[in-house]
């Protein structure tokens, strides 16, 4: 599975054009597109991984919301995710989740 997200402010104006005509409305600069790719011929229930997903983007959302009303830049924030991400995959979770 795979997650694409851009800012709409930073979208070129043809791709901008071209995702307002595929959904069928416009876009405003305050609003960030994610288009998930899923392989539904890849083991496991779709809907579950679905659903996780959703999940999964709505905490990033709220965190980088968080950051950004704390006053974090960019590269701090992407920082801390990638931090996190190593001590995941370390099995170093957070005791606080």
């Amino acid at each position: 599975m795979e997650t694409i997200s851009h800012n709409v402010k930073d979208l070129e104006k043809s791709w901008r054009e071209s995702l307002e005509q595929l959904i069928g409305r416009r876009l405003r600069d305050d609003q960030e597109v994610t288009i998930q790719i899923v392989d539904l011929a890849q083991p496991g229930n779709v809907d579950s991984q679905r659903v996780a997903l959703r999940r999964a983007l709505e905490i990033a959302r709220q965190g980088r919301l968080n950051a950004v009303n704390s006053g974090l830049s960019e590269k701090q924030m992407d920082d801390g995710i990638e931090s996190a991400i190593g001590e995941f995959r370390n099995g170093r979770r957070s005791p606080n989740p």
